[in-house]
């Protein structure tokens, strides 16, 4: 008897001599030029930037380094820069301190905050619609004040502008299939086309009645694959039954034994590949096609060339330089940090922590209750990026430290959990982005903007599929293979919220986690994904209306495959009982009658419409 087993389970860098510029994600910032601004205070000079459209500081620091240094050395006020958060240093001092460095802006930036320089006494800054950027010692002067305390004329050049992230078309992960081809793969795109909604297949790396020691994820050529083709209500002849594969690479031979499932007959045949690659298999019965099985031959074998997405798709960016905001300063639960006002969708994030953090969960709520998170690298207790807002409208920014287990307290004691004190209130104004677009965010739990090892594994399968589809099983199916149900989080007490790193780190993890790395990983690679909660059920053989049971709670994924939203349930497709990851099924692959009569989708729980502090099971 072969028996399924599965559960319902879940600068403003401004210059006083000249300022420090670099690029970030889309482009270089540019300098509006239309005049050299020049300063004459008691006791010194000001130097501004040439004019003349585009500069490339960094070029024109490097071709005059000496004479910089020497025109330093010759003024009498000492020359000093400012960065995109005020700090302000000498800079002669800085090149000096740093003649064989590669001068950066995260380099001026560090040397700023541990050699600061105090504006002589008078001096101020202004942009062109006379708007204070810098006034001495903290006080409010105006521009008609200064003017007429100093007597000195101030001639000022527009301030910098960032130059945003912008969405982008020209990125199609189709570009990247079949890349790599140790297999040589036809390509099966006719095989999801004529995939029956309730023909399956399961793969099993032993034979049953045998112990199954060989994982899934250590697959290689030359080890026997058991393969077996069922409906969940009828017979399947085994003579009946065809088998297919689109690689010469590989070889399937039919079992005529008789195997039966939950009192139903099967089909089966053995499976050897002789190659590195990706497979695509499918049987057939009577003109009926089971839906594809997708199984990867030495992974670990497989060419790849690393896929770089743009900050536009990911929605964390590098802070630039050029934000001419003046921002207050709060302190709250251990982080200080700036209130940005956005500009179009991008939120600026700058904050310090003085709590011994790698990472920091930052909060995007917006007024109709919906809750986006990031999780933001912490280095050297600095925060500092753009992130992009999912929500039009005001949305509240917080930063909430130990995110996850405060979460995770919270559902273990049925408590609950309070946001912190270190939060404000913005106004979001861009062009609302597109389902696909939020489908590509990264997130606090779907953090690949961290895990670069996953990513890359993501870029490997996608890069030697014959098609998309393929890759969306491939992918799914490795989350499935690598990450072992934790039976213990079944009792409240015991249950883990975690972000994707960990779960894959760990290899342990609920249906959330199964989900979230699942989704991470597709979205690495630019292909929309999301996640969908809702309820879950084996037992059901009609979808219920509603359902309240928290034991039902239950999150899976729908991917874009450039036409459709490809449906699929990684933590379904394998074996919840076993430590190893030494079976899989396509029943819950696509749109299947299973699937769609056993998940009950919460429309107010997709994608970026999540919240988060549900737990799944």
């Amino acid at each position: 008897m072969l028996t399924i087993m599965k559960r319902n389970v879940f600068s403003l860098l401004l210059a006083l001599l000249f300022g420090i510029m670099s690029s970030f994600g889309q482009g270089s910032l540019a300098l509006a030029a239309t005049q050299t601004t020049t300063i004459m205070p008691t006791g010194g000079i000001y130097f501004a930037l040439p004019s003349g459209g585009q500069f490339d500081t960094f070029a024109y620091i490097a071709a005059n380094l000496s004479s910089i240094q020497q025109l330093v050395r010759q003024t009498t006020l000492q020359q000093m820069d400012v960065d995109i958060n005020g700090h302000m240093t000498n800079f002669g001092d800085f090149l000096t301190a740093n003649t064989n460095q590669t001068i950066t802006n995260q380099l001026f930036s560090s040397y700023a905050l541990a050699h600061p320089f105090p504006l002589p006494s008078g001096t101020m800054i202004e942009d062109t619609s006379g708007v204070t950027i810098y006034s001495p010692l903290g006080t409010s002067v105006t521009t008609s004040t200064y003017r007429a305390s100093q007597g000195t004329t101030v001639t000022t050049t527009s301030p910098p502008s960032p130059t945003l992230p912008s969405p982008t078309t020209a990125f199609s992960p189709q570009t990247y299939l079949a890349q790599y081809d140790a297999n040589q793969a036809t390509n099966d795109q006719i095989d999801w086309t004529r995939a029956s909604a309730n023909f399956y297949l399961i793969a099993q790396t032993y034979e049953p009645g045998t112990t199954g020691t060989s994982s899934f994820t250590q697959l290689e050529a030359g080890q026997p694959v058991y393969l077996f083709a069922y409906q969940n209500q009828g017979n399947v002849d085994p003579t009946a039954v065809s088998w297919f594969v689109n690689s010469g690479k590989a070889t399937l031979t039919p079992d005529l034994r008789t195997w039966h499932m939950n009192s139903n007959t099967v089909a089966s045949a053995g499976f050897v590949a002789t190659s590195p690659g990706i497979y695509t298999i499918q049987a057939e019965q009577n003109g009926v096609y089971s839906v594809p099985m997708v199984l990867v031959v030495g992974e670990s074998q497989l060419a790849s060339t690393p896929i770089a997405l743009q900050s536009s798709m990911t929605g964390i960016a590098p802070m630039p330089s050029g934000f001419v905001q003046n921002p207050t300063w709060q302190t709250a639960d251990s982080v200080t940090y700036a209130t940005y006002q956005p500009d179009q969708n991008w939120i600026p994030i700058d904050a310090t922590t003085t709590l011994p953090l790698t990472e920091m969960d930052v909060l995007l709520q917006s007024s109709k209750g919906q809750l986006w998170n990031y999780r933001l690298p912490v280095v050297n207790q600095k925060i500092q990026a753009l992130v992009e807002s999912p929500y039009q409208g005001q949305v509240t920014v917080t930063f909430f430290p130990h995110y996850f287990q405060a979460m995770t307290h919270a559902v273990q004691t049925s408590t609950g959990f309070s946001y912190p004190t270190s939060s404000y209130t913005v106004n979001v104004q861009g062009t609302a982005l597109s389902t696909n677009q939020q489908a590509l965010l990264a997130s606090a739990h779907r953090d690949y903007n961290m895990t670069p090892s996953m990513d890359q594994l993501a870029a490997t399968l996608l890069e030697n599929s014959p098609s998309l589809d393929t890759a969306i099983a491939a992918i799914s199916n490795e989350a499935s293979n690598v990450i072992r149900y934790n039976l213990n989080e079944l009792q409240t007490v015991n249950y883990i919220w975690q972000d994707v790193g960990t779960a894959w780190a760990t290899q342990s993890g609920v249906c959330e986690d199964y989900s979230s790395a699942a989704a991470a990983m597709m979205q690495s690679v630019g292909i929309p994904t999301q996640t969908v909660v809702g309820y879950a059920n084996d037992a059901w053989t009609t979808l219920p209306t509603s359902d309240s049971n928290p034991a039902d709670a239950h999150q899976w994924n729908q991917s874009w495959d450039g036409s459709k939203w490809v449906l699929y349930d990684p933590t379904w497709a394998t074996n919840d009982s076993s430590s190893v990851a030494n079976y899989l099924t396509n029943e819950f692959m696509t749109a299947t009658q299973s699937l769609l009569t056993t998940h009950l989708t919460d429309p107010n729980q997709i994608g970026t419409y999540y919240d988060p502090t549900i737990a799944r099971y």
